[in-house]
């Protein structure tokens, strides 16, 4: 799956260290360019609030509201209009100079994918969930989970592959099997 060319992860840290180590081994020989949004007030707590909705450790009131979704959406298409899908941007087609395979990593961003997928529908993209999502709880109709995982199930249901840890509890049952794929997160592959 990993040929010459150049890839796309997408990270919600500035400095994109929280996962460099976990890329390593998939870098050998693999030309690979990191863009990282541009931060926005607000923003980074509603990220939070969802990783943690997500992993069940929000409080039990806690939703991802609709003001939530307007501000995600706001602030991704800022940086993807702004930043990646202009001339010269890693969002162009890949015969212009984008990116060959785009990677999302983490529920961010995923608004992202129905973005590049209408602007290259060819083009692979992969999700790749970081988190332990609690999949029981996204089960549970109402729950905070559901709700969340709703959301962002409509943007990550467009990539073409969902990498998970090697944990088959952290995939949502709305995930096909055949699309998913499993990594651990590792420096010494």
């Amino acid at each position: 799956m990993l040929s010459s060319g150049s890839r796309m992860p997408l990270e919600r840290t500035s400095s994109g260290k929280s996962k460099d180590l976990c890329y390593v081994p998939l870098l050998i020989l693999t030309r690979l360019t990191r863009f990282v949004p541009r931060p926005r007030p607000g923003v980074f707590r509603i990220t939070k609030n969802n990783h943690n909705i997500l992993q069940g450790v929000a409080a039990p009131d806690q939703r991802l509201t609709n003001q939530h979704k307007r501000d995600l959406t706001d602030w991704i298409l800022a940086n993807a209009n702004r930043y990646w899908f202009g001339k010269g941007g890693p969002l162009e087609p890949p015969e212009k100079g984008g990116a060959d395979i785009i990677i999302i990593d983490d529920p961010q961003m995923p608004g992202l994918i129905p973005l590049i997928k209408k602007a290259t529908p060819n083009r692979p993209v992969i999700y790749r969930s970081h988190i332990q999502i609690r999949s029981d709880l996204i089960d549970q109709p109402g729950s905070p989970q559901e709700e969340c995982w709703q959301y962002f199930w409509e943007s990550i249901r467009q990539a073409d592959l969902f990498i998970s840890h090697p944990v088959e509890a952290f995939v949502p049952s709305t995930v096909p099997k055949e699309s998913v794929g499993y990594l651990p997160a590792a420096t010494d592959w």
